[in-house]
């Protein structure tokens, strides 16, 4: 993920949990909370690759698609969603076709940054995913 600087953000984390059945297309669509206003789509699909893909295969290829507007990444299959330059509420829609149904469960986690940044600064935040 890039360094961001005086941004704006707001961010997701979800796991994944639902099985990877070959030749499904997985589509990872992004809307305004309240709104429902369309953001942004990515797919991944398992119809391409060789071999079935795992559920940490699956948010890598979500991770490796991105929506203008967003930083995507991913680690094992847990996979961070941040809207840059907005803290608007964004709901994430994830969908399995043919053979499925989908799950992004997210864990119940808030952080808060308070105080104010000032010159040469430097502040990180490190995700540390249970072991699946």
């Amino acid at each position: 993920m890039r360094t961001l600087e005086n941004a704006t953000i707001r961010g997701e984390l979800y796991r994944l949990t639902t099985p990877v059945v070959a030749g499904d297309v997985w589509t990872l669509d992004l809307t305004e909370a309240i709104a429902g206003t369309p953001l942004g789509t990515t797919t991944h699909d398992e119809s391409v690759l060789g071999g079935l893909d795992t559920l940490a295969d699956v948010a890598a290829g979500f991770a490796g698609n991105p929506i203008s507007g967003f930083e995507l990444e991913s680690e094992l299959a847990l996979l961070a969603i941040v809207r840059v330059g907005s803290t608007a509420d964004f709901d994430i829609n994830l969908a399995i076709s043919p053979h499925g149904s989908a799950s992004a469960a997210q864990p119940a986690s808030t952080i808060a940054l308070i105080g104010p940044a000032t010159e040469n600064d430097v502040w990180r935040l490190t995700l540390t995913p249970d072991p699946l």
